[in-house]
């Protein structure tokens, strides 16, 4: 019998809840590799945008984060095909955040230029998701919001960007160095 009938003869013969556990088996088997493709998979600091990522992670830091040093695990890079950029997760333990951050993939122009209010609004909002109160214990939870999201989900963004991410330490800029830079900003 060959191949294409014995596909046929199979899919015939399975009664609807033999058809259904085959399709769970199936899709339970295929949704690790979906898993990994979903989290990334090339190092942050190999992205030709990484400079620009480092200069926007320590203007954040400078204008909003907590004094001293700060570690950020800058998650695997997930490739958009299609599209102009790619994407990054951040997890920012001082701050108890995880930022999104697009990469562009023509790479960083300027790693000096610095961004506008507006730009930093977009990262304290919109891309920012507050380990504090944007966390609900599971899927059901959620009911359908655009910005909530999952323990399960926050749990494996975390234990992947400290595992298999990059880290990145970065010391919060003096007073003196702040009010100067804000000065030479647009």
């Amino acid at each position: 019998m060959s191949r294409r009938r014995a596909h046929r003869f199979v899919q015939c013969r399975l009664s609807p809840p033999l058809r259904t556990c085959v399709l769970a088996l199936g899709l339970a088997w295929a949704l690790p590799a979906a898993a990994e493709a979903e989290l990334g998979s090339s190092p942050a600091d190999r992205h030709p945008d990484y400079p620009c990522l480092v200069a926007l992670l320590q203007q954040l830091l400078d204008a909003d984060g907590p004094g001293g040093t700060n570690t950020f695990h800058i998650g695997r890079v997930i490739e958009h095909p299609g599209r102009d950029h790619d994407t990054v997760r951040v997890y920012w333990p001082r701050s108890q955040a995880i930022l999104l951050v697009q990469l562009g993939r023509a790479g960083c122009a300027d790693p000096r230029q610095r961004h506008d209010d507006l730009a930093l609004d977009w990262y304290r909002g919109k891309a920012r998701i507050d380990l504090r109160r944007d966390v609900v214990a599971d899927e059901a939870a959620m009911r359908g919001s655009s910005y909530l999201v999952s323990r399960p989900w926050v749990d494996e963004v975390v234990r992947d960007a400290r595992e298999r991410g990059v880290a990145l330490t970065l010391r919060r800029a003096s007073w003196r160095a702040r009010r100067a830079a804000a000065a030479q900003s647009p």
